[in-house]
């Protein structure tokens, strides 16, 4: 129903502050909104219970919700953290019921297609329009109004949000393209290139070009050994970026030559918890600001440098546990599995954030979850739409 896509757009532009509109950066009222929409979906979710299909991926999400959940008690017996200081910090894992919200509300999975370019198009219009504008600018993702906003190799940096919708973009416009040959799926490429370029963080632009190769390699259009050969050349210029291309990765800190992120991967990743085996299990949960634990998480992150959304699956472990971890693996198992009866476009953006979850959490927080959620659901319906079209064929050939 074309209605209740409306309620879905509703929902993802309150939970991501109207798309970072830097006036509503620190506006708690959408904050409570976001959070008493998240509560809301619980008691709703129940009764709803029998109205939506539990598929592997359903089932997965909700597993790991409870994962999620489940680490307030590291927070509070690992951390001492007060018991409603860290539920208050992690009630977003409520926002995975968005899924079979979905199924409830019978969402289109072609109108998220056209969703995702809408706000594709939109997160690229932004960012390029706000690099002639600036220093005014209206969206962003972590700046503040009137902050400065961060440059790399002369590209202002705004983080702006919808980076998942612009790389569907990208893919569907892929697909599209190397099936029809149209110029007008040429376009999508192009508009989503130039979003993924303004991002200016180098493992974007390198996993996106890499399954944009995959996927001309998967239709065709590409040999084997010309795609290693392109990956080999690629994963040289990245790993010497910073001599081949020192002005471009500039960072605007400096660092001690040990990368921070390796660091942080052993930090987190093995000593952090070597004395909690508890926190191994379930993780050692959310901090909030003001607790005793946050102070000492805004230490390794302020000072050291050290933060724990910077590695992927590792940062992953650490908050929430090691099941949290295997239930996300058995996600990208499951679609990997069932990849015959995907689209090539959902195919690539699943690729992507495999191999982005090294250094990128894909359920780091309500927003990223939500996007997460939606492209899951897209694959949810694909799979069943296309197995049941290859019993539907089966059913023919045998009569």
């Amino acid at each position: 129903m074309k209605k209740n896509i409306v309620i879905l757009i509703i929902i993802i532009l309150i939970f991501s502050n109207f798309m970072g509109y830097v006036g509503f950066q620190d506006d708690r009222r959408l904050s409570y909104l976001s959070r008493g929409i998240i509560v809301c979906l619980v008691p709703y979710t129940l009764l709803m219970w029998n109205r939506f299909p539990k598929t592997k991926l359903v089932t997965r999400c909700l597993w790991l919700m409870t994962f999620q959940l489940i680490s307030i008690f590291g927070a509070v017996f690992v951390h001492n953290q007060g018991f409603m200081d860290t539920f208050i910090v992690t009630c977003y894992a409520f926002v995975f019921l968005c899924f079979p919200l979905l199924y409830i509300l019978r969402i289109d999975d072609r109108d998220l297609i056209k969703m995702a370019i809408c706000f594709g198009v939109f997160w690229t219009a932004m960012q390029l329009i706000q690099q002639f504008t600036y220093p005014t600018y209206w969206f962003g993702g972590n700046v503040e109004e009137g902050e400065e906003v961060g440059q790399r190799n002369g590209v202002y940096r705004f983080g702006l949000f919808g980076t998942t919708y612009g790389l569907l973009m990208l893919f569907y416009g892929l697909q599209n393209f190397l099936e029809t040959n149209k110029r007008k799926y040429m376009l999508l490429i192009l508009i989503g290139l130039v979003g993924v370029y303004l991002t200016c963080t180098r493992q974007v632009m390198a996993a996106s070009v890499g399954c944009i190769l995959v996927g001309m390699y998967l239709k065709g259009k590409i040999k084997i050994g010309a795609l290693i050969g392109i990956a080999v050349v690629g994963i040289v210029i990245y790993v010497f970026s910073d001599v081949l291309f020192t002005e471009y990765v500039k960072m605007t800190e400096e660092v001690d030559k040990d990368y921070i992120r390796f660091i942080s991967y052993k930090f987190y990743g093995i000593d952090y918890n070597k004395d909690h085996p508890l926190a191994v299990l379930i993780g050692n949960g959310l901090f909030r600001d003001t607790s005793a634990y946050g102070h000492e998480m805004d230490r390794y992150r302020s000072v050291l440098g050290m933060y724990q959304s910077d590695i992927g699956l590792v940062g992953e472990y650490s908050l929430h546990g090691i099941f949290a971890v295997i239930t996300i693996l058995s996600i990208f198992w499951y679609v990997f599995k069932n990849r015959k009866y995907i689209d090539l476009y959902l195919q690539l953006y699943m690729l992507y954030s495999f191999v982005t979850s090294v250094m990128l959490m894909p359920f780091r927080c309500a927003l990223s979850t939500l996007h997460t959620i939606i492209a899951l659901y897209m694959i949810d319906k694909c799979i069943a739409r296309n197995k049941n079209k290859r019993r539907v064929l089966q059913r023919q050939q045998n009569t």
